[in-house]
């Protein structure tokens, strides 16, 4: 497709999605470019449990609105809880399972609400990896994607996780941690003491036990510790938010996939001899769902180390990546669920949950993307730091805000080393 266009927008996200209803709603010609063949991005690739009234300490539902609120709105309808929401809303109730959806129905939501805005025009293609972005003087003209189409607009959108067309277009970005020296955060960069999700129990790190030369475990990085608050090329570890379900009549088995090797579970299994403890699945969805986050426990499904590279990967390049985890996350719940090494309380609950035969039918029930939780960040005049995030961190209010965020800094591992 060519054509120009008003208001240009690349990504698959939530993000995405809103500026394109919003800017038609207001006139403008639309075009939404999707690097990803399905829209929505972790919101329809396992993440149905949101981050919405589900934290004891705080109530943060007062903070939605606008286009959030009537997606919510439109999810609701379709599970005949609206009245309910509604409620929720007006009485400023605290009620996490209202704001809860399964994949598939907000993706089906999703493609509807952008179908009834006729300036909306959607292509599917991610960007060219070269020579992308063209300029007239200091504004972008145009973008070339990879299926060789070429479009103009007057307005470019930056809304995937990546980054990508922020770094085609040539603008400032960081990536991974930076030294706290940097911006002055006393919790940036590597870490004295970390007491989330540590390994707090004794396991011989090595191939052949007691042997250092035999190399270590799968899984372990034998990278030095480095010094406190330096900065370093990791990122906050991705995972797959896996919806399983233990209903019968949906329940797609785990199964042992060709190339699974059982000694990228060793850790594991010396884990739990020395007794460590596994977390069990948990249904929290609608549909009789899971929706797995990654840091359930010390070893769970965050992939530390293994998504480091994706942000300045290749198209081929992320393709390895998202084979490498899938096979190792597919691994690991049939080790789980079948090992004999894993205590049978263990095996026994595990094995009662598979793949949802409802979800991503065309993927073999496994979510198509990753959670990308960290990758490129613009470098730009107003940066958001540790002082940002805290509370009466010193910064100046922000009085020309276009968003409210009401969440906490969240916590995942970026390497698992001795």
């Amino acid at each position: 497709m060519a054509g120009h266009f008003d208001i240009v927008v690349y990504g698959p996200t939530s993000g995405a999605i809103a500026t394109s209803i919003q800017a038609a709603r207001l006139g403008r010609s639309v075009i939404l470019i999707s690097p990803q063949e399905h829209i929505g991005a972790i919101q329809v690739n396992g993440l149905g449990a949101t981050d919405i009234d589900n934290q004891a300490e705080f109530q943060n539902s007062t903070t939605l609105g606008g286009l959030n609120l009537e997606l919510h709105q439109r999810i609701s309808k379709h599970y005949g809880r609206l009245d309910r929401l509604n409620e929720v809303v007006e009485k400023k109730l605290k009620d996490p399972d209202v704001w809860r959806f399964e994949s598939r129905v907000t993706e089906q939501i999703i493609s509807n609400w952008l179908d009834e805005h006729p300036a909306i025009s959607v292509v599917k293609s991610p960007l060219a990896e070269d020579h992308s972005v063209t300029w007239e003087g200091n504004l972008i003209k145009s973008i070339r994607l990879a299926n060789g189409d070429n479009i103009t607009g007057k307005f470019f959108v930056e809304a995937s996780y990546e980054g990508d067309l922020l770094a085609a277009a040539g603008i400032s970005w960081a990536r991974a941690r930076e030294a706290s020296s940097v911006y002055n955060e006393s919790l940036a960069g590597v870490r004295q003491t970390t007491t989330y999700r540590q390994i707090e129990v004794n396991v011989d790190p090595y191939i052949r036990q007691g042997d250092p030369s035999s190399g270590l475990l799968y899984g372990i990085s034998d990278e030095p510790f480095g010094k406190p608050g330096d900065g370093d090329l990791h990122l906050k570890s991705y995972s797959y938010r896996l919806p399983l379900t233990d209903d019968l009549t949906n329940r797609v088995p785990f199964s042992k996939l060709d190339g699974y090797d059982p000694e990228h579970y060793e850790l594991h299994r010396r884990y739990i001899r020395a007794g460590g403890e596994f977390y069990m699945p948990r249904k929290r969805l609608p549909g009789e769902k899971t929706d797995l986050i990654g840091s359930e426990g010390a070893l769970s499904t965050d992939l530390l180390g293994m998504n480091d590279n994706w942000p300045i990967a290749t198209h081929q390049g992320r393709k390895r990546i998202l084979e490498d985890t899938a096979r190792f996350t597919k691994g690991l719940l049939w080790f789980i669920s079948t090992d004999k090494s894993v205590p049978e309380h263990y095996r026994k609950e595990w094995s009662r949950f598979g793949y949802c035969r409802d979800e991503f039918p065309d993927n073999n029930h496994f979510p198509y993307e990753l959670y990308v939780r960290d990758a490129r960040r613009m470098v730009s005049d107003y940066i958001i730091t540790e002082a940002t995030a805290s509370r009466d961190g010193g910064e100046p209010l922000v009085l020309d805000l276009v968003v409210v965020a009401y969440w906490p800094t969240d916590t995942h591992s970026v390497r698992r080393i001795l």
